[in-house]
């Protein structure tokens, strides 16, 4: 948004407000109003419906009709976007990430490694950002005394 939200002019019941958008990069080619009206989504949208491009209110039932499908913009299955997601998709074997069999298990250093940091400072318990600090020092001390 360009803008902060302001009272719509045009609205006499005073509900409805409006705000200034800004393109946050510029397209590499403009989506055309065909483009629009074909997507299913978007067949009762202000945009397909209306003569002004500039207003295009969606409601929250178009929104919430389906969470899982909002009614945005789909180039269709043969853009070159969506060919190059694709087979990168792929390439990396599917869509959702999986956990891999060749993972090494680490095992826990001893109990007396967080004695430090259990006491805190003595009126309060230690910070996170802390206890991860001196965690750290302690296994590279450990680490170093066993390699020299």
């Amino acid at each position: 948004m360009a803008s902060a939200p302001r009272p719509d002019p045009a609205d006499k019941t005073g509900k409805l407000v409006v705000v200034d958008l800004a393109a946050l990069k510029a397209l590499k080619r403009p989506v055309t109003l065909a483009e629009v009206k074909a997507v299913k989504g978007f067949a009762d949208f202000a945009l397909v419906r209306l003569p002004r491009l500039s207003v295009m209110p969606v409601t929250d039932e178009q929104l919430e009709a389906n969470p899982y499908q909002p009614p945005y913009i789909h180039p269709g299955q043969d853009d070159p976007r969506i060919r190059y997601l694709q087979e990168r998709r792929r390439e990396l074997g599917g869509y959702l990430p999986e956990r891999r069999g060749d993972r090494k298990f680490v095992s826990l250093p001893p109990d007396k490694t967080y004695d430090s940091m259990r006491k805190g400072s003595g009126n309060q318990q230690i910070a996170t950002t802390m206890a991860m600090s001196a965690f750290v020092r302690s296994e590279a001390s450990s680490v170093v005394a066993s390699v020299t």
